[in-house]
């Protein structure tokens, strides 16, 4: 084929076999390119890498084709540079014969015959995708760190394994006004304090030698000429096979807590004269410093609390171990939350507290700041009793609701009449509520639950009569009244003496024993009723509350009307609720979950 190779300078063709093997072998895409820009011919390296299944999806084509449209001009001038007899390099990306995005390496060479002329195009592309692809994830990577590195609020650094510092962030450099060149390798030393870099340099030698971390504090100059104290620390990363690869560094600026020492002096009488309990405390846990607050708080005076260890004085009680919990202290730096102390007349005291650990002059101190959170504390507790006693009388009310619509359910009749009767008793259910709630649960006055059954059932109001003392129903019991006086007045205007137009209803009632109301529902003027005969949901309900250990109830159906007396055990102290309430459709107790 004319144009494959332009070794033809031997009448055996060995070089031409030798080229036609190399491009065999070859892992590049290899591409002879005629001088009018179509593929004569490709390796088959190249038929892999472009993903064509076989050579006549390629061979003929034009090569610029092959391109997508924005790296057509430098397909265009390679070709142009070859076809003068120049090399030309270029990198683009290009799909695959399948779509597969790819990178390109590519490098369009003149292919000559024997006598020298420029018959086409030597294309050998190598696919660069995975460097490519590497080189964007790696910048990212940089760039994500650089970002987090330059942002971060201290000073860092990082050495190789041996300690040759050769990266600095931002911070570094614009708090130290250095470059890299002068702080390159041990160049750090130019700004530590004269008075300390012999034995910064020291420790951290023996640091990097060993393999233990490092931390040290001293100060550093900044660009200003000033010197401010950090604290310095340094961690090896090693290898898989434990070698030390590079050390990270970070200087953090703690100036401001060696001032403190100035500064609490400073603000001595405002700590004195602070309400909250301002304590300090030396490295061996005694007490140096005694507010007045502390003396509000727990009693005990300032002689009585200095050189004593605050967690003995007051019997201190940690999230963990004092031992545990003062040496995570000390690593933290600082720690803030709720501990239980006891005060000197005993009371158990809970204490929002605050501690800090500062630093004086190279000697440690335990700051701490405690507020008495004792009453917030009950508030929180006496807040989960009311939650869960909603949540027991929201239990108990849903219990009675099922219960009335259970029993509904057991006798025939109309969609219409159930919801009608059905809302009935949840609005007489409900007005008992408000009367609790009005009451905070502590009770209902009988009078008023009867009177609003007769103020919403019965338009004349002469012909339902009410009289008795002023007694307070327990919550539990109010409820069950409410129902039982609903259902009463329901029957009286259905079946009884509100039937018609001359009947009453006289409600009376009185203290007939020790803790013992005997109320009586009596009918007058309304039809003969035979026993039993209009038995319907509200007799069954009286019926069942006569089991019940706090209430009794007798029915008779004399001549001249119904009769209803109730026994009911009233508790021994007014307004004392009970957590008993009564299942209408069992007649037996139950107590709510």
């Amino acid at each position: 084929m004319r144009g494959v190779s332009p070794f033809l300078d031997t009448p055996d063709g060995m070089l031409s076999r030798i080229a036609g093997q190399l491009l065999t072998v070859s892992g590049d895409c290899v591409k002879v390119i005629s001088s009018d820009g179509r593929v004569l011919h490709i390796n088959e390296a190249g038929l892999l890498l472009l993903e064509f299944t076989d050579v006549g999806s390629i061979v003929g084509r034009d090569w610029l084709s092959t391109w997508p449209e924005n790296a057509r001009p430098e397909v265009t001038r390679a070709l142009q540079a070859a076809f003068d007899g120049s090399v030309h390099r270029f990198s683009a990306a290009c799909p695959t014969a399948t779509g597969t995005l790819k990178y390109w390496d590519v490098v369009a060479s003149p292919l000559r015959l024997p006598d020298g002329s420029i018959d086409g195009a030597l294309i050998v592309s190598r696919d660069n995708t995975a460097s490519i692809l590497l080189q964007k994830v790696l910048l990212e990577s940089e760039q994500r760190f650089r970002a987090l590195a330059d942002n971060m609020a201290q000073l860092a650094w990082i050495t190789d394994g041996e300690g040759w510092v050769y990266w600095y962030n931002e911070r570094w450099y614009n708090f130290t006004g250095t470059t890299l060149d002068e702080m390159k390798g041990w160049g750090w030393q130019k700004v530590v304090h004269p008075d300390s870099v012999e034995r910064v340099s020291a420790k951290i030698k023996s640091c990097f030698e060993t393999g233990e971390p490092w931390d040290d504090t001293f100060p550093l100059r900044a660009k200003d000429g000033t010197y401010r104290w950090f604290l310095s620390r340094a961690n090896p990363v090693r290898d898989g096979a434990g070698k030390i690869v590079l050390w990270c560094g970070t200087n953090t600026d703690i100036s401001e807590q060696r001032e403190l020492s100035l500064r609490l002096r400073q603000l001595a009488r405002l700590v004195e004269l602070s309400h909250e309990a301002i304590m300090v405390s030396d490295t061996s846990g005694e007490v140096i410093l005694w507010n007045k607050g502390c003396e509000d708080v727990y009693g005990f005076t300032r002689t009585e609390a200095i050189g004593k260890r605050p967690d003995e004085l007051l019997h201190t009680r940690y999230p963990v171990d004092r031992e545990r919990f003062l040496k995570e202290i000390l690593e933290r730096r600082s720690w803030r939350g709720e501990i239980e102390q006891v005060s000197k007349s005993g009371k158990v005291l809970w204490i929002e507290t605050r501690l800090e650990v500062l630093e004086f002059d190279g000697a440690t101190f335990v700051l701490e700041t405690n507020r008495d959170a004792t009453e917030r504390k009950a508030a929180e507790r006496s807040q989960s009793i009311l939650i869960g006693e909603l949540n027991h009388r929201v239990k108990n009310t849903l219990a009675i609701v099922q219960s009335i619509v259970t029993l509904m359910a057991k006798r025939p009749t109309d969609v219409v009449r159930f919801v009608s009767d059905f809302k009935r008793r949840l609005q007489s259910l409900a007005f008992a509520h408000d009367l609790l709630t009005e009451a905070q649960w502590k009770g209902a006055e009988l009078s008023e639950l009867i009177k609003f059954e007769a103020e919403a059932r019965i338009l004349d109001a002469a012909r339902f009569c009410v009289s008795g003392d002023p007694v307070f129903l327990p919550p539990q019991l109010a409820i069950h009244f409410a129902l039982i006086v609903h259902e009463l007045t329901n029957n009286a205007i259905e079946h009884g003496a509100l039937r018609g137009d001359q009947g009453r209803v006289n409600v009376t009632w009185a203290i007939t024993g020790k803790d013992e109301l005997t109320v009586e529902w009596r009918e007058t003027g309304g039809p003969r009723l035979a026993g039993g005969a209009q038995s319907g949901y509200g007799t069954t309900l009286i019926d069942r509350l006569g089991s019940l250990p706090h209430l009794r109830t007798q029915l008779s159906y004399a001549d001249d009307g119904f009769v209803c007396v109730m026994k009911i055990r009233l508790p021994a102290e007014q307004g004392n609720s009970r957590d008993d309430y009564f299942d209408v459709t069992s007649g037996r107790r139950a107590r709510a979950s």
